[in-house]
């Protein structure tokens, strides 16, 4: 069995200890659909006079959980749209994502470098050399389904050889329906009741279908 490193061991812990302060402080608990609705109202006025502040906290938020892999993008999505409407909502969400999602990527790297894709097993090491010829396409198909969590992708996308531009402007391209879907839905969060009504099988399967439309493309040039 293949010892933890010093290195991975304490940024796990380093991880670990920036969930249990989330979990400490009942931050987790702000990531609901009820709460969205239920400050909704005492965010715009506090924006209305805060703006710049209310903007850098809210990227600096999103940024940072996206990077420790925190899963509610959805519902931080939903406060962009809140607080800054469809179009800035989108493009700062946007934003945010990808730098969270570069230091995700970064983190995965760096913690787990002795843990590579190729080095997992036969059945990894196929799949490896896959992403080394496909890999954007994949990243792409996977950024534009909701069925895979994006948190995953970025941790799995650090463990191979793709270079970080690469993965950040693909993530940036693959990112923007669902990203405008959650932040439009934010623009009137009072008439949602579950998250599932943003996510039916129609939009999963549309989303999913967008993304798998590229690979395709590319195997059909190939043969």
């Amino acid at each position: 069995m293949r010892r933890i490193s010093w290195k991975t061991l304490s940024a796990l812990l380093f991880i670990g200890l920036l969930w249990a302060i989330v979990v400490a402080l009942d931050l987790h608990k702000e990531f609901t659909l009820a709460s969205v609705k239920a400050h909704q109202y005492k965010l715009l006025i506090y924006y209305a006079s805060h703006s710049v502040e209310t903007t850098l906290a809210y990227i600096a938020i999103y940024i940072v959980l996206t990077a420790v892999s925190f899963p509610g993008a959805a519902i931080i999505s939903l406060f962009a749209g809140v607080l800054f409407g469809p179009i800035l909502g989108t493009i700062i969400v946007l934003f945010s994502a990808t730098l969270g999602s570069v230091g995700a990527f970064w983190f995965s790297r760096y913690a787990l470098s002795e843990y590579r894709v190729k080095d997992l097993g036969e059945w990894t090491n196929k799949f490896s050399r896959g992403l080394s010829s496909a890999g954007p396409y994949y990243l792409f198909m996977l950024r534009l389904s909701p069925i895979v969590p994006f948190f995953l992708i970025n941790l799995v996308m650090g463990l191979t050889e793709m270079r970080t531009w690469t993965f950040a402007w693909i993530s940036f391209i693959g990112m923007i329906p669902g990203t405008f879907l959650y932040v439009n839905a934010g623009t009137q969060v009072g008439d949602i009741e579950t998250l599932s009504d943003l996510m039916s099988w129609n939009v999963v399967l549309a989303l999913t279908a967008l993304g798998i439309f590229p690979v395709i493309v590319r195997r059909l040039v190939r043969h």
